[in-house]
């Protein structure tokens, strides 16, 4: 058990890094715990770990808003962890990095509440790795990034979530104006079943889609429309590999994205595939 008040007086922690890690016995937080730390803003690894079944959603509220603030493997590894308050992170408007990377590594993450990280509008790589290998991730319940232009990776963000069947299509629509990297965004999403045919529709000025969707073992169809909205992908290295139950690939699929330069293993170990549609590329 932690009392609310065991952190009062520390008027000047910057800190709270590892404070809690590997205290397995931990299952509830109070409300307060970090109220009135006001100039705190490095929470790496401090409930890595721990038994907690819920995170209060003022938790965060009198933090320091900070652009180097760190949320790195916060609760990483809480396997009873099954969601998340959808305001728990707002007050952070101004962080760049490192951000949420690693956040819920690992974690017992099961529904990721629409909105999560709206208020993050500064973020430009920390949202990379954040759900990675949460094997229980089932739901995304919306849109979950903020309205902004500054992210400029989703590399492995959802990478290992095992247990993910379905993708909401709005997932990346706020990151419209955004230039980003989809680099593994779902590699080895083992149960991933379908693709929105719009889910990449309002990520015109993205380039780069490597990895994104490698070791998806269940996919078996891609939309024929899926890239219709991105002229602008140079590279789709790797795209599809090892989507060992993928049957068919639509023929339009590269139809509008004529600055590819390289298609490198894009399908390789596809092992399920019977032909090849004659005007593909």
């Amino acid at each position: 058990d932690v009392e609310a008040g065991v952190f009062d007086g520390l008027n000047a922690v910057t800190s709270f890094k590892y404070c809690f890690s590997d205290c397995t016995a931990l299952t509830t937080l109070p409300a307060g715990l970090f109220a009135g730390r006001t100039t705190a803003y490095d929470f790496t690894y401090t409930f890595e770990n721990t038994g907690i079944a819920a995170v209060p959603a003022e938790l965060f509220a009198d933090v320091r808003d900070y652009s180097s603030a760190d949320l790195s493997y916060t609760f990483a590894e809480c396997k009873s962890l099954k969601t998340v308050p959808a305001t728990l992170f707002e007050k952070f408007t101004t962080v760049t990095s490192p951000g949420f990377k690693n956040t819920f590594n690992a974690s017992g993450i099961e529904t990721i509440p629409a909105g999560l990280f709206s208020k993050n509008v500064k973020v430009s790589t920390g949202f990379e790795e954040t759900f990675y290998n949460s094997a229980s991730l089932r739901t995304i319940e919306g849109p979950i990034f903020p309205k902004t232009t500054t992210v400029s990776s989703l590399a492995y963000t959802f990478r290992g979530c095992t247990a993910l069947e379905s993708l909401p299509e709005d997932l990346f629509e706020n990151l419209a104006e955004s230039k980003i990297k989809f680099t593994g965004t779902f590699m080895n999403c083992a149960a991933l079943k379908t693709i929105p045919e719009n889910l990449f529709a309002a990520n015109s000025i993205a380039t780069q889609f490597t990895f994104t969707f490698a070791s998806c073992t269940a996919l078996k169809t891609i939309p024929g429309n899926l890239f219709g909205a991105n002229e602008k992908m140079t590279s789709v290295k790797s795209l599809f590999y090892c989507c060992s139950a993928l049957e068919s690939i639509p023929e339009t699929i590269f139809a509008t994205t004529p600055a590819i330069t390289t298609f490198e293993r894009a399908f390789a170990g596809c092992t399920s595939l019977t032909a090849i549609p004659e005007r593909l590329f």
